[in-house]
Protein backbone atom coordinates (compact mmCIF):
# COMPACT_ATOMS: atom_id res chain seq x y z
CA UNK A 1 0.00 0.00 0.00
CA UNK A 2 1.28 3.47 -0.87
CA UNK A 3 1.65 5.94 2.00
CA UNK A 4 1.66 9.73 1.96
CA UNK A 5 5.42 9.96 1.52
CA UNK A 6 5.23 8.09 -1.79
CA UNK A 7 3.34 11.02 -3.27
CA UNK A 8 5.80 13.61 -1.96
CA UNK A 9 6.89 15.80 -4.92
CA UNK A 10 9.92 16.86 -2.85
CA UNK A 11 11.16 13.32 -2.19
CA UNK A 12 14.21 13.71 -4.46
CA UNK A 13 15.56 16.65 -2.42
CA UNK A 14 18.02 16.16 0.44
CA UNK A 15 19.67 18.75 2.68
CA UNK A 16 23.01 17.97 4.34
CA UNK A 17 23.96 20.75 6.73
CA UNK A 18 25.57 22.20 9.84
CA UNK A 19 24.68 25.55 11.38
CA UNK A 20 25.43 27.72 14.39
CA UNK A 21 23.00 25.51 16.33
CA UNK A 22 25.17 22.42 15.91
CA UNK A 23 28.80 23.58 15.62
CA UNK A 24 31.06 26.51 16.42
CA UNK A 25 31.60 29.45 14.07
CA UNK A 26 35.22 28.32 13.73
CA UNK A 27 34.11 24.93 12.42
CA UNK A 28 31.65 26.59 10.03
CA UNK A 29 34.49 28.69 8.69
CA UNK A 30 36.42 25.51 7.88
CA UNK A 31 33.41 23.98 6.12
CA UNK A 32 33.24 26.91 3.70
CA UNK A 33 36.42 25.55 2.10
CA UNK A 34 34.38 22.56 0.86
CA UNK A 35 32.22 24.59 -1.49
CA UNK A 36 34.12 23.89 -4.72
CA UNK A 37 34.52 20.20 -3.83
CA UNK A 38 30.77 19.86 -3.30
CA UNK A 39 30.00 21.53 -6.63
CA UNK A 40 32.42 19.07 -8.21
CA UNK A 41 29.68 16.44 -7.70
CA UNK A 42 27.32 18.21 -10.13
CA UNK A 43 27.61 15.50 -12.81
CA UNK A 44 26.35 12.88 -10.36
CA UNK A 45 23.06 14.60 -9.42
CA UNK A 46 20.12 16.36 -11.04
CA UNK A 47 21.02 19.59 -9.26
CA UNK A 48 23.00 20.91 -6.30
CA UNK A 49 23.23 24.18 -4.38
CA UNK A 50 25.50 25.24 -1.52
CA UNK A 51 24.39 27.88 1.00
CA UNK A 52 27.52 29.03 2.80
CA UNK A 53 27.42 31.91 5.31
CA UNK A 54 29.19 32.68 8.58
CA UNK A 55 26.35 30.90 10.43
CA UNK A 56 25.76 27.85 8.24
CA UNK A 57 27.06 25.51 5.57
CA UNK A 58 24.21 23.69 3.82
CA UNK A 59 24.11 21.50 0.73
CA UNK A 60 20.79 21.00 -1.09
CA UNK A 61 20.77 18.15 -3.59
CA UNK A 62 18.14 17.01 -6.08
CA UNK A 63 18.24 13.40 -7.24
CA UNK A 64 21.37 12.17 -5.45
CA UNK A 65 22.15 8.49 -5.19
CA UNK A 66 22.98 7.20 -1.68
CA UNK A 67 26.68 7.01 -2.57
CA UNK A 68 26.76 10.71 -3.46
CA UNK A 69 25.09 11.70 -0.20
CA UNK A 70 27.60 9.56 1.70
CA UNK A 71 30.39 11.36 -0.14
CA UNK A 72 29.01 14.76 0.91
CA UNK A 73 28.68 13.63 4.53
CA UNK A 74 32.26 12.36 4.39
CA UNK A 75 33.42 15.84 3.33
CA UNK A 76 31.80 17.32 6.44
CA UNK A 77 33.36 14.63 8.61
CA UNK A 78 36.81 15.34 7.17
CA UNK A 79 36.44 18.78 8.79
CA UNK A 80 35.47 17.26 12.13
CA UNK A 81 31.72 17.90 11.69
CA UNK A 82 28.92 15.33 11.73
CA UNK A 83 26.21 16.91 9.55
CA UNK A 84 22.48 16.72 9.95
CA UNK A 85 20.35 15.39 7.10
CA UNK A 86 16.78 16.31 6.10
CA UNK A 87 14.84 14.82 3.22
CA UNK A 88 11.78 15.60 1.13
CA UNK A 89 9.29 18.12 2.48
CA UNK A 90 11.36 18.55 5.66
CA UNK A 91 14.38 19.69 3.59
CA UNK A 92 12.24 22.13 1.58
CA UNK A 93 10.65 23.50 4.75
CA UNK A 94 14.14 24.09 6.14
CA UNK A 95 15.30 26.38 3.33
CA UNK A 96 12.01 28.31 3.51
CA UNK A 97 12.45 28.77 7.27
CA UNK A 98 16.03 29.92 6.70
CA UNK A 99 14.97 32.50 4.09
CA UNK A 100 12.24 33.68 6.47
CA UNK A 101 14.77 34.30 9.25
CA UNK A 102 13.48 31.63 11.65
CA UNK A 103 16.73 29.63 11.71
CA UNK A 104 19.07 32.59 12.20
CA UNK A 105 21.06 33.35 15.35
CA UNK A 106 19.04 36.55 15.49
CA UNK A 107 15.43 35.79 14.57
CA UNK A 108 14.21 37.69 11.52
CA UNK A 109 17.59 39.11 10.51
CA UNK A 110 17.34 40.53 6.98
CA UNK A 111 20.75 39.57 5.58
CA UNK A 112 19.95 35.87 5.15
CA UNK A 113 17.25 36.53 2.54
CA UNK A 114 19.78 38.30 0.33
CA UNK A 115 22.34 35.58 0.94
CA UNK A 116 19.90 32.87 -0.15
CA UNK A 117 19.01 34.87 -3.27
CA UNK A 118 22.65 35.45 -4.22
CA UNK A 119 23.72 31.81 -3.70
CA UNK A 120 20.76 30.59 -5.74
CA UNK A 121 21.43 33.07 -8.56
CA UNK A 122 25.12 32.13 -8.77
CA UNK A 123 24.40 28.39 -8.75
CA UNK A 124 21.67 28.75 -11.38
CA UNK A 125 23.86 30.87 -13.67
CA UNK A 126 26.59 28.23 -13.48
CA UNK A 127 24.19 25.41 -14.33
CA UNK A 128 24.39 23.71 -10.95
CA UNK A 129 20.68 23.74 -10.08
CA UNK A 130 17.74 21.72 -11.38
CA UNK A 131 14.20 22.90 -12.27
CA UNK A 132 12.94 21.52 -8.95
CA UNK A 133 15.65 23.27 -6.92
CA UNK A 134 14.94 26.50 -8.81
CA UNK A 135 11.24 26.21 -7.96
CA UNK A 136 11.97 25.53 -4.28
CA UNK A 137 14.47 28.37 -3.85
CA UNK A 138 12.22 30.80 -5.69
CA UNK A 139 9.43 29.88 -3.27
CA UNK A 140 11.80 30.31 -0.31
CA UNK A 141 12.53 33.88 -1.39
CA UNK A 142 8.86 34.67 -2.05
CA UNK A 143 7.81 33.31 1.34
CA UNK A 144 10.73 35.00 3.09
CA UNK A 145 9.54 38.37 1.76
CA UNK A 146 5.95 37.61 2.70
CA UNK A 147 6.85 36.67 6.27
CA UNK A 148 8.71 39.93 6.71
CA UNK A 149 5.95 42.06 5.19
CA UNK A 150 3.01 40.39 6.95
CA UNK A 151 4.53 39.92 10.43
CA UNK A 152 6.79 41.85 12.80
CA UNK A 153 9.51 39.19 12.63
CA UNK A 154 12.05 41.70 11.25
CA UNK A 155 11.04 44.84 13.13
CA UNK A 156 13.80 46.77 14.85
CA UNK A 157 17.56 46.75 14.36
CA UNK A 158 18.42 43.28 15.58
CA UNK A 159 21.12 42.00 13.23
CA UNK A 160 24.72 42.54 14.29
CA UNK A 161 25.48 44.83 11.30
CA UNK A 162 22.37 46.98 11.83
CA UNK A 163 22.87 47.06 15.61
CA UNK A 164 26.47 48.15 15.03
CA UNK A 165 25.46 51.00 12.75
CA UNK A 166 22.69 52.30 15.01
CA UNK A 167 24.83 51.94 18.13
CA UNK A 168 27.47 54.17 16.52
CA UNK A 169 24.78 56.61 15.38
CA UNK A 170 23.38 56.81 18.92
CA UNK A 171 26.83 57.70 20.27
CA UNK A 172 27.40 60.46 17.71
CA UNK A 173 23.82 61.62 17.24
CA UNK A 174 23.93 60.72 13.53
CA UNK A 175 26.25 59.24 10.91
CA UNK A 176 25.28 61.83 8.31
CA UNK A 177 28.37 63.68 7.13
CA UNK A 178 30.72 61.37 9.05
CA UNK A 179 33.91 59.67 7.83
CA UNK A 180 33.49 55.90 8.08
CA UNK A 181 35.93 53.00 7.78
CA UNK A 182 34.75 49.40 7.31
CA UNK A 183 37.40 46.70 7.75
CA UNK A 184 36.25 43.49 6.09
CA UNK A 185 34.13 42.84 3.00
CA UNK A 186 32.49 39.55 3.98
CA UNK A 187 28.83 39.10 4.87
CA UNK A 188 29.04 41.18 8.06
CA UNK A 189 31.05 43.99 6.46
CA UNK A 190 28.73 44.20 3.47
CA UNK A 191 25.77 44.09 5.88
CA UNK A 192 27.17 47.13 7.71
CA UNK A 193 27.59 48.95 4.39
CA UNK A 194 24.06 48.16 3.29
CA UNK A 195 22.49 49.51 6.50
CA UNK A 196 24.85 52.48 6.62
CA UNK A 197 24.14 53.65 3.09
CA UNK A 198 20.40 52.96 3.24
CA UNK A 199 19.88 54.86 6.49
CA UNK A 200 22.51 57.62 6.49
CA UNK A 201 24.56 59.90 4.21
CA UNK A 202 28.17 59.74 5.41
CA UNK A 203 30.66 62.11 3.79
CA UNK A 204 33.17 59.34 3.12
CA UNK A 205 33.20 55.54 3.36
CA UNK A 206 36.37 53.48 2.86
CA UNK A 207 36.38 49.67 2.86
CA UNK A 208 39.60 47.84 3.69
CA UNK A 209 39.91 44.24 2.56
CA UNK A 210 42.53 41.66 1.63
CA UNK A 211 41.34 41.44 -1.97
CA UNK A 212 39.91 44.77 -3.23
CA UNK A 213 39.31 43.50 -6.77
CA UNK A 214 37.30 40.51 -5.62
CA UNK A 215 35.26 42.56 -3.13
CA UNK A 216 34.50 45.50 -5.43
CA UNK A 217 31.24 44.14 -6.89
CA UNK A 218 29.58 43.14 -3.60
CA UNK A 219 30.75 46.33 -1.88
CA UNK A 220 29.42 48.63 -4.58
CA UNK A 221 26.19 46.68 -4.81
CA UNK A 222 25.63 47.40 -1.11
CA UNK A 223 26.87 50.99 -1.18
CA UNK A 224 27.62 52.52 -4.62
CA UNK A 225 30.65 54.76 -4.89
CA UNK A 226 32.49 53.39 -1.88
CA UNK A 227 36.28 53.45 -1.99
CA UNK A 228 37.80 49.96 -1.65
CA UNK A 229 41.41 49.73 -0.50
CA UNK A 230 43.86 46.96 0.40
CA UNK A 231 43.98 46.14 4.10
CA UNK A 232 47.66 47.15 4.28
CA UNK A 233 46.65 50.75 3.54
CA UNK A 234 44.73 50.80 6.81
CA UNK A 235 47.89 51.64 8.73
CA UNK A 236 48.38 54.84 6.71
CA UNK A 237 44.93 56.25 7.46
CA UNK A 238 43.55 57.95 10.56
CA UNK A 239 40.92 60.42 11.60
CA UNK A 240 37.74 58.43 10.95
CA UNK A 241 34.69 59.21 13.03
CA UNK A 242 33.69 55.54 13.16
CA UNK A 243 35.41 52.30 12.23
CA UNK A 244 33.49 49.04 11.89
CA UNK A 245 35.64 45.90 12.11
CA UNK A 246 34.00 42.80 10.60
CA UNK A 247 36.65 40.28 9.57
CA UNK A 248 36.29 36.51 9.31
CA UNK A 249 39.99 35.93 9.98
CA UNK A 250 41.62 38.55 12.25
CA UNK A 251 44.99 36.80 12.08
CA UNK A 252 47.72 39.34 11.44
CA UNK A 253 45.39 42.33 11.75
CA UNK A 254 46.55 44.92 14.31
CA UNK A 255 44.46 48.03 14.95
CA UNK A 256 45.08 50.73 17.51
CA UNK A 257 42.46 52.93 19.11
CA UNK A 258 43.59 55.99 17.16
CA UNK A 259 41.99 54.75 13.94
CA UNK A 260 38.64 56.35 14.78
CA UNK A 261 36.76 58.16 17.51
CA UNK A 262 34.44 55.16 17.89
CA UNK A 263 35.29 51.58 16.96
CA UNK A 264 32.64 48.86 16.71
CA UNK A 265 34.23 45.41 16.54
CA UNK A 266 31.95 42.62 15.22
CA UNK A 267 34.77 40.11 14.73
CA UNK A 268 35.11 36.73 16.44
CA UNK A 269 37.53 36.76 18.20
CA UNK A 270 37.64 40.55 18.76
CA UNK A 271 40.46 42.47 17.11
CA UNK A 272 40.82 45.49 19.39
CA UNK A 273 39.95 46.62 22.91
CA UNK A 274 39.71 50.04 24.53
CA UNK A 275 37.46 52.67 26.06
CA UNK A 276 36.25 53.78 22.63
CA UNK A 277 35.61 50.20 21.45
CA UNK A 278 32.21 48.50 21.44
CA UNK A 279 32.07 44.74 20.90
CA UNK A 280 29.58 41.93 20.43
CA UNK A 281 28.43 42.03 24.05
CA UNK A 282 27.38 45.67 23.60
CA UNK A 283 25.54 44.78 20.40
CA UNK A 284 23.80 41.85 22.05
CA UNK A 285 22.39 44.18 24.70
CA UNK A 286 20.89 46.26 21.87
CA UNK A 287 19.60 43.16 20.10
CA UNK A 288 18.10 41.19 23.00
CA UNK A 289 15.15 43.51 23.59
CA UNK A 290 14.28 43.58 19.89
CA UNK A 291 14.51 39.80 19.56
CA UNK A 292 12.10 39.26 22.43
CA UNK A 293 9.51 41.32 20.56
CA UNK A 294 10.17 39.37 17.36
CA UNK A 295 9.61 36.02 19.05
CA UNK A 296 5.94 36.92 19.44
CA UNK A 297 5.58 36.64 15.65
CA UNK A 298 7.09 33.16 15.22
CA UNK A 299 3.69 31.41 15.25
CA UNK A 300 2.30 33.74 12.55
CA UNK A 301 5.42 33.24 10.44
CA UNK A 302 5.16 29.46 10.71
CA UNK A 303 1.52 29.57 9.60
CA UNK A 304 2.50 31.51 6.46
CA UNK A 305 5.31 29.03 5.75
CA UNK A 306 3.01 26.02 6.19
CA UNK A 307 0.36 27.51 3.88
CA UNK A 308 2.89 28.40 1.17
CA UNK A 309 4.53 24.99 1.44
CA UNK A 310 1.16 23.24 1.07
CA UNK A 311 0.35 25.32 -2.02
CA UNK A 312 3.77 24.63 -3.54
CA UNK A 313 3.37 20.92 -2.88
CA UNK A 314 -0.04 20.88 -4.60
CA UNK A 315 1.29 22.81 -7.61
CA UNK A 316 4.13 20.35 -8.03
CA UNK A 317 1.79 17.36 -7.73
CA UNK A 318 -0.50 18.85 -10.37
CA UNK A 319 2.51 19.58 -12.57
CA UNK A 320 3.72 15.97 -12.28
CA UNK A 321 0.25 14.60 -13.00
CA UNK A 322 -0.07 16.90 -16.03
CA UNK A 323 3.17 15.49 -17.42
CA UNK A 324 1.84 11.95 -16.97
CA UNK A 325 -1.53 12.77 -18.54
CA UNK A 326 0.13 14.43 -21.52
CA UNK A 327 2.17 11.28 -22.07
CA UNK A 328 -0.90 9.03 -21.79
CA UNK A 329 -2.90 11.11 -24.27
CA UNK A 330 -0.02 11.31 -26.73
CA UNK A 331 0.54 7.55 -26.53
CA UNK A 332 -3.18 6.81 -27.02
CA UNK A 333 -3.19 9.06 -30.08
CA UNK A 334 -0.05 7.32 -31.37
CA UNK A 335 -1.73 3.91 -31.03
CA UNK A 336 -4.83 5.19 -32.86
CA UNK A 337 -2.68 6.40 -35.76
CA UNK A 338 -0.71 3.15 -35.91
CA UNK A 339 -3.86 1.04 -35.95
CA UNK A 340 -5.59 3.26 -38.52
CA UNK A 341 -2.55 2.98 -40.80
CA UNK A 342 -3.20 -0.75 -40.89
CA UNK A 343 -6.55 0.08 -42.45
CA UNK A 344 -4.88 2.01 -45.29
CA UNK A 345 -4.99 5.22 -43.29
CA UNK A 346 -8.76 5.34 -43.12
CA UNK A 347 -9.71 8.57 -41.32
CA UNK A 348 -12.89 6.99 -39.92
CA UNK A 349 -10.81 4.27 -38.24
CA UNK A 350 -8.56 6.87 -36.64
CA UNK A 351 -11.55 8.87 -35.40
CA UNK A 352 -13.18 5.80 -33.90
CA UNK A 353 -10.00 4.62 -32.17
CA UNK A 354 -9.15 8.11 -30.94
CA UNK A 355 -12.65 8.57 -29.50
CA UNK A 356 -12.48 5.12 -27.90
CA UNK A 357 -9.10 5.95 -26.28
CA UNK A 358 -10.34 9.26 -24.86
CA UNK A 359 -13.40 7.61 -23.32
CA UNK A 360 -11.29 4.79 -21.91
CA UNK A 361 -8.79 7.20 -20.35
CA UNK A 362 -11.30 9.72 -19.01
CA UNK A 363 -11.98 8.04 -15.62
CA UNK A 364 -8.24 7.51 -15.18
CA UNK A 365 -7.56 11.18 -15.89
CA UNK A 366 -10.27 12.26 -13.44
CA UNK A 367 -8.85 9.96 -10.76
CA UNK A 368 -5.31 11.18 -11.24
CA UNK A 369 -6.33 14.85 -11.10
CA UNK A 370 -8.48 14.30 -8.03
CA UNK A 371 -5.76 12.52 -6.06
CA UNK A 372 -2.98 14.86 -7.20
CA UNK A 373 -4.08 17.62 -4.82
CA UNK A 374 -3.51 15.60 -1.67
CA UNK A 375 -1.30 12.99 -0.11
CA UNK A 376 -3.12 9.85 -1.20
CA UNK A 377 -3.01 6.12 -0.75
CA UNK A 378 -3.25 3.57 -3.51
CA UNK A 379 -6.60 2.29 -2.23
CA UNK A 380 -8.00 5.87 -2.45
CA UNK A 381 -6.91 6.05 -6.07
CA UNK A 382 -8.45 2.63 -6.88
CA UNK A 383 -11.71 3.60 -5.16
CA UNK A 384 -12.00 6.75 -7.30
CA UNK A 385 -11.31 4.75 -10.46
CA UNK A 386 -13.89 2.15 -9.50
CA UNK A 387 -16.53 4.81 -8.88
CA UNK A 388 -15.83 6.52 -12.21
CA UNK A 389 -15.74 3.33 -14.28
CA UNK A 390 -18.83 1.86 -12.57
CA UNK A 391 -20.66 5.11 -13.21
CA UNK A 392 -19.75 4.86 -16.90
CA UNK A 393 -20.86 1.23 -17.03
CA UNK A 394 -24.15 2.07 -15.32
CA UNK A 395 -24.80 4.90 -17.69
CA UNK A 396 -24.48 2.62 -20.69
CA UNK A 397 -26.57 -0.26 -19.37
Amino acid sequence: MMDAGDNDPFQSITAVYASHKEVSLEQLGKLSALKDRVYGLRSKVNGILVLSTCNRFEVYVDGAEPGVLAEIESMFQSMGVSPKVSRGRQAVERIIRIASGLESRIIGEPEILGQVRREWRKARERGYTSPLLDTVFHQAIVTGKKVRSQTGISRGHASYPSAAVFLAASKLGTLNGKRIAVIGAGDAGVGVLRVLCNEFAPSKVVVYTRDPMRAADSVNEACPGVEVRAREKLYEDRGFDVAFIAVDDPKGLVIDNGLAGIIVDLSIPPVVEGDNVYGLSDLEDVIDNVVEERRKWIGDAEEIIAEDLDRLEERLRQRNISRLLKLLVEYADHLARVESSKSNGCSDTYKILSSYSRKLLHPLIVGLRETASKAWRLDDFIRILEENYLEKLGGEM
